[in-house]
């Protein structure tokens, strides 16, 4: 995102160098009294570990996904890494170190799949052979297959129980809030007391456990643990790949945003890409 980096411009504030944010003109109409508006930019994850567990799969999940031709047509393969792994964060020299057992066994395991459609009716998604366990290194992987008419998957997934899913996307929103609100309030004033406008674009990066929606009622449930004060826009966003970026406004002017105000009149009156 270009509009996000070291500020380079003369209109920059001297009074805070160094500060990690960003200033650009504002419409004067749109803005009222604020010329240029200060941007502080983070990222979002739906768990704490998220990005860590992330790294540390990635070369394991493209080495699986590079044998999905091995798969019969009409079969999705499964093969999930459990909560308990993903949450506690697992180092990438131990996902390395089982990935050639566990890579041996999955060869061995393809080639016994039968390319036959089952004998039965079943509809799709139905479930082929009781799911299997496969302790390599600590890691317990569960395989499971199912019936999936005209295609073939083979994918490494995480396993998340959904009841915890606003427990853990609080935990991760809120050492957001306070890195960014919190620790840098002293810094925000400064630049209010300057004539700019403070805004804090908070950025999901996952598009497959949360939505802006979940973010939003996350930050509802969490801003009365932060002073807003020194803020006077919270933007909520979200870049799918090779697609639109969305956009909300979770606070402004001091006012919790409901309903959320969306993309093309935030873009605008933001000047926000």
């Amino acid at each position: 995102m270009q509009w996000l980096g070291s500020p380079e411009d003369p209109s920059y504030c001297s009074q805070c160098p160094g500060a990690n944010l960003v200033s650009k003109p504002l419409d004067g109409e749109v803005a009222g009294p604020h010329t240029h508006m200060v941007i502080e930019h983070t990222t979002i994850d739906s768990y704490l570990t998220q990005r860590t567990t992330g790294a540390a799969f990635k070369e394991l999940r493209e080495t699986i996904h590079a044998r999905r031709k091995q798969v019969p047509r009409g079969q999705h393969v499964y093969i999930a890494i459990p909560e308990t792994v993903a949450h506690r964060g697992v180092a990438r020299r131990q996902v390395r170190s089982v990935t050639p057992a566990l890579l041996k066994r999955l060869d061995d395991y393809l080639h016994t799949l039968d390319a036959d459609p089952p004998r039965q009716a079943v509809v799709r998604g139905h479930l082929l052979e009781e799911p299997q366990t496969w302790p390599f290194g600590g890691i317990d992987f569960r395989i499971s297959r199912f019936w999936a008419p005209g295609s073939a998957r083979l994918s490494l997934v995480e396993l998340h129980d959904p009841t915890d899913a606003s427990t853990r996307l609080d935990q991760s929103m809120a050492k957001a809030l306070v890195a960014k609100i919190s620790g840098k309030e002293k810094t925000y004033q400064i630049y209010k007391g300057a004539g700019y406008r403070t805004l804090l674009v908070l950025e999901l990066i996952d598009f497959f456990l949360s939505s802006l929606d979940d973010v939003a009622e996350s930050f509802r449930r969490l801003c009365p643990k932060v002073s807003l004060a020194s803020l006077d826009d919270v933007v909520l966003m979200q870049q799918f790949p090779n697609g639109p970026i969305e956009y909300c406004w979770a606070y402004r002017s001091g006012e919790i945003r409901t309903p959320l105000q969306q993309n093309s009149e935030l873009a605008r009156c933001l000047g926000l890409p």
